[in-house]
């Protein structure tokens, strides 16, 4: 049984991908920071940013998952760190134990216009695909599912619970929503998938604006819930305060929301054997109650 090695098993992705990747024969080790990951079947102590760890982490496997990263910061440094230079110390680890298979877990916003969050990620792309190992990114769209508070699952649990949603500027964001089981699938079966090799692929289901998200899941939710805009002037002042105040945005967030991205396309999911499910009937499904689920 192939043993994979996964960063960033702790987190709500993470903790699926791992459950995907057995399912699918592979023994799991993690690379634990903080939490435990109890469906792995083993880990090893440390972080990216700790070689002997990284040396550690990946010594007698055959393939690594690269999902840990730094998804919110206050200062362009921590991004760098985590996911720019922990990428590469895990790059170089796996090199030097003479492992050839590397995924690494990207974003639909890797761009130099994202701000911090999205030249890091861009910057670890550019090192994996430099690396001479055989290797897939994955730039994943929304998830949703996870119950993490934030992004699509916010503004579901938003709708849920009659509260108001903000839509910067005028909600025209473009967004590609994806479950969080169809995501760890799709990451789980790029291991196996020979024909992914050298390639990036976008990861998402269908996509509509920010509005349009809001105003669907208001109208599943048969709440009373509403939405108000917020013009992007007001929100670029925010994030420059962000930088020093603890507020409730970072200061790579109107950037992140303001870039081009590359939209998903169905055929990446049918590919990778993903069936996503449609968000409109998994809200149906799991009713104004649940959104972890």
């Amino acid at each position: 049984m192939p043993t994979a090695l996964v960063t960033g098993a702790s987190g709500g992705l993470g903790r699926r991908i791992v459950g995907r990747l057995r399912a699918n024969g592979w023994r799991v080790r993690a690379l634990v920071h903080h939490a435990a990951v109890p469906d792995a079947d083993e880990a090893v102590q440390g972080s990216l940013l700790e070689p002997d760890a990284c040396a550690e982490a990946v010594e007698g496997c055959d393939a690594v998952l690269h999902a840990a990263a730094t998804t919110h910061a206050r200062s362009e440094r921590r991004y760098r760190a985590v996911n720019v230079e922990g990428t590469r110390a895990l790059v170089e680890a796996t090199r030097a134990a003479g492992i050839d298979r590397f995924v690494l877990l990207s974003t639909r916003t890797a761009s130099p216009a994202s701000g911090w969050y999205g030249e890091s990620k861009l910057a670890a792309e550019r090192i994996v695909s430099a690396s001479g190992l055989r290797w897939t990114i994955l730039r994943l769209a929304e998830v949703y599912g996870a119950g993490q508070g934030e992004g699509v699952d916010d503004v579901i649990a938003r709708a849920r619970a009659g509260r108001l949603i903000v839509l910067p500027g005028n909600g025209e964001s473009e967004l590609c929503p994806l479950h969080v089981d169809d995501a760890a699938l799709a990451c789980a079966n790029t291991l196996d998938a020979d024909s992914a090799v050298g390639r990036t692929f976008v990861v998402g289901g269908d996509c509509l604006t920010l509005r349009e998200l809001a105003e669907r899941c208001i109208a599943r939710s048969n709440s009373q819930s509403r939405t108000i805009k917020v013009p992007w002037a007001v929100l670029v002042g925010v994030s420059v305060a962000a930088r020093v105040l603890p507020l409730p945005m970072y200061p790579d967030q109107v950037k992140r929301l303001r870039a081009a991205k590359p939209t998903a396309r169905a055929a990446v999911l049918a590919e990778l054997s993903v069936t996503p499910r449609l968000l409109d009937d998994w809200l149906r499904a799991t009713g104004p109650a649940r959104i972890g689920s």
